[in-house]
């Protein structure tokens, strides 16, 4: 895990404006903390209805990655980083 938070934490610290570093590290630490909880109950839940957990890890690697591709076309300001 650090292998991966510390290289993104620096690089989200060193292209942000000082005024906002407060708020975005927040929005940051959400994404990838905040949404746990929700992950517990879904993903039982999925199981419980049939589904293997190798469907369900697909699935969402799927949407994730979706997801950044998205952010990547979209947010200009990754595409300088």
């Amino acid at each position: 895990m650090p292998i991966v938070t510390i290289p993104f934490f620096t690089s989200v610290q060193e292209s942000t404006d000082p005024k906002l570093i407060g708020r975005v590290m927040s929005l940051v630490y959400l994404a990838m903390n905040g949404f746990d909880p929700i992950a517990y109950g879904v993903i039982p839940w999925l199981i419980e209805g049939g589904l293997s957990i190798q469907h369900v890890l697909l699935a969402f690697a799927v949407i994730a990655m979706l997801m950044g591709v998205v952010v990547l076309l979209k947010g200009k300001s990754y595409q300088r980083v």
